[in-house]
């Protein structure tokens, strides 16, 4: 799976990757300065991107939340569950 360029800019994956790696199981730990983007569920109104600065989120109900790791963040889980990569 090759990492895309999304709308957020250059070396930012596609929100369409986020939600597959979401939906396969990838985990946000979430941290200050992570990239984030979400969909309010009601209105369709996507904020992209937004960058964590304060750790955790506000988790709404409305709202779906969709994490856009870096390359090495997506490495690191990579590694995390027991794959190497080279």
């Amino acid at each position: 799976m090759a990492v895309e360029f999304g709308r957020g800019g250059k070396g930012m994956i596609s929100l369409e990757l986020a939600k597959k790696l979401k939906s396969a199981g990838l985990v946000w730990d979430q941290k200050i300065g992570d990239c984030c983007c979400f969909t309010n569920r009601i209105t369709g109104e996507e904020k992209f991107p937004y960058f964590v600065n304060r750790a955790p989120v506000g988790m709404f109900y409305d709202v779906d939340y969709f994490w856009l790791p870096s390359l090495s963040q997506l490495l690191a889980d990579i590694e995390a569950r027991g794959y190497s990569w080279e």
